[in-house]
């Protein structure tokens, strides 16, 4: 008995001491210009790679990489058998640090084949387990702040639960395909170095195939060709709102491959802002943008790293502003001026009287002043569709002295 949980003990414990084993070559500490790597297989074109074999945590199982001779060369298959009810993986790992901030594009491409797959969380239906694929591909990178992210794609033919569509496809069993990721300079954080390659297989037991692996991508003509535009791409009909929210009212629509400069992000990342290229009135700063949401529907392309967050005025509110415009401290000048809003200031507006003075909130918004205001309806424009269509009209008589 005593034997039996030191062994489980050392199982556990495994992977936090478990070393790659290095194949093809002794590591080196590599460092290559993206142009060198760029739409060649990696698997006969590297010197070195690392091979990744972790057993199960209870079931060891046995993991393998094999070098098959193929028609077109060379053949990684991953295996796992003998694992029961128990995850592990098997995989090879490439050793890259290679600059890609430098690249117009930058695409991830794999020709494989799944042969066999079990798992209890395969295409990671359960995100409280560790996602599951008998082939799924990663990268380690570096962002331009030197922080280091992640990013991975799988692939997989069954799945019980409801499949985890934005980081596995679904692939045929044994049949060979071929997948290319969206760009990855467009992702959210882009990478600026790439530091690892991996391709593996994860889950109870599985066989699956790499025939190729490397990238695509497409280099600037110049340095300064290399700093411009962030543009996002649909690739079907995508909607644009005028806020950042399914609440907000719908501005239009975005058809397949009619490409946007994106000029901002909201805080949390997932909607991308644009000036929508058509004439608005006097919409202007955050108002001027329209938005649409970075959902599957659309992907970004080029240098997207110094986008600006923004975090634009809640949709649920009417506000007002646009020009410069004078506060007053009643609905009619002789109240006397309590302020003036400057252009590309903004307020709520709380409602409208019959002849033409609106009630503004100054705590609401984003400008110098504060408190409760008047503003003559002619001097300003309403910003908000929607909320300011709905705007609450109240007589004159009941304001005035």
């Amino acid at each position: 008995m005593k034997r039996k949980r030191l062994w489980i003990l050392f199982v556990l414990l495994s992977p936090l001491f478990y070393k790659p084993i290095a194949v093809k070559g002794e590591l080196e500490d590599a460092s290559y210009y993206a142009a060198e790597i760029l739409g060649k297989n990696l698997i006969t074109s590297r010197r070195c790679w690392n091979l990744w074999l972790q057993p199960g945590s209870l079931v060891h199982g046995r993991n393998s990489v094999n070098i098959i001779d193929g028609e077109e060369g060379k053949i990684i298959e991953l295996k796992r058998i003998q694992g029961g009810n128990d995850g592990g993986a098997a995989g090879i790992v490439f050793p890259l640090n290679i600059k890609v901030s430098n690249l117009r594009h930058l695409y991830v491409k794999i020709k494989g084949e799944i042969l066999y797959e079990r798992g209890g969380n395969i295409a990671n239906w359960n995100p409280r387990w560790f996602p599951e694929g008998a082939l799924q591909i990663s990268i380690t990178y570096l962002n331009k702040k030197g922080n280091k992210h992640r990013w991975y794609h799988g692939f997989y033919n069954n799945c019980k639960g409801t499949p985890d569509k934005k980081h596995f496809s679904q692939k045929p069993i044994t049949a060979t395909f071929t997948w290319q990721s969206p760009d990855l300079l467009g992702l959210k954080i882009a990478p600026n170095i790439i530091k690892t390659l991996k391709v593996y297989g994860f889950g109870w037991e599985f066989k699956s195939r790499i025939y190729y692996v490397g990238f695509m991508g497409e280099q600037y003509d110049s340095e300064e060709d290399a700093h411009k535009t962030c543009l996002l791409i649909p690739l079907k009909e995508t909607p644009v709102f005028f806020y950042p929210s399914y609440k907000s009212e719908k501005f239009g629509t975005l058809n397949p491959a009619e490409k946007v400069e994106v000029l901002s992000f909201s805080k949390n990342g997932t909607w991308v802002g644009f000036d929508p290229g058509v004439a608005q009135a006097c919409n202007v700063g955050p108002f001027r943008l329209r938005w649409t949401p970075l959902n599957g529907t659309a992907f970004l392309s080029g240098d997207c790293r110094n986008i600006q967050e923004t975090e634009p005025p809640q949709p649920k509110f009417c506000f007002i502003g646009g020009m410069k415009t004078k506060v007053f401290r009643g609905p009619g000048e002789k109240y006397g001026l309590k302020g003036i809003l400057k252009p590309n200031e903004y307020a709520q507006a709380i409602f409208k009287t019959t002849n033409g003075w609106i009630f503004i909130n100054m705590d609401v918004g984003e400008n110098d002043l504060s408190g409760y205001g008047w503003i003559k309806g002619a001097d300003t424009c309403f910003q908000g569709i929607g909320p300011c269509e709905r705007l609450p009209i109240k007589t004159y008589q009941n304001f005035s002295n």
